[in-house]
């Protein structure tokens, strides 16, 4: 399942829990890094596809509330 392997790499990192409203305040940033990333060759097609279906999936998942304010 590619959310539990995501969930278990962000672990093994210590990257710290959001929550869903705290991980859409920073979607636009997300975005842009990215963004900057694609645009600079620095990740190969199926590292794209990775973080796409992962934004994609958080979006998702996130509270109704919190996806109403963006």
């Amino acid at each position: 399942d590619l959310v539990a392997h995501a969930h278990a790499h962000a672990q093994r990192q210590d990257i710290p829990y959001e929550t869903g409203e705290q991980w859409l305040e920073r979607l636009p940033e997300r975005l842009r890094a990215l963004a900057d990333l694609i645009l600079g060759g620095k990740m190969q097609s199926e590292d794209v596809a990775y973080a796409v279906a992962a934004l994609i999936d958080r979006i998702e998942s996130a509270p109704t509330d919190a996806r109403r304010m963006h």
